[in-house]
């Protein structure tokens, strides 16, 4: 796995990590894609 490679992977798992906040935090992200809130 080269540098770029590995970056890509971090910056992929701090994207999925700050979205999982995100949904926590907001219901309005909840409110606008149901299908979300019945996992």
């Amino acid at each position: 796995m080269d540098l770029l490679e590995e970056i890509d992977a971090v910056l992929a798992l701090e994207h999925e990590a700050g979205l999982r906040r995100r949904w926590r935090d907001d219901g309005e992200v909840l409110a606008m894609m149901p299908e979300l809130a019945e996992k």
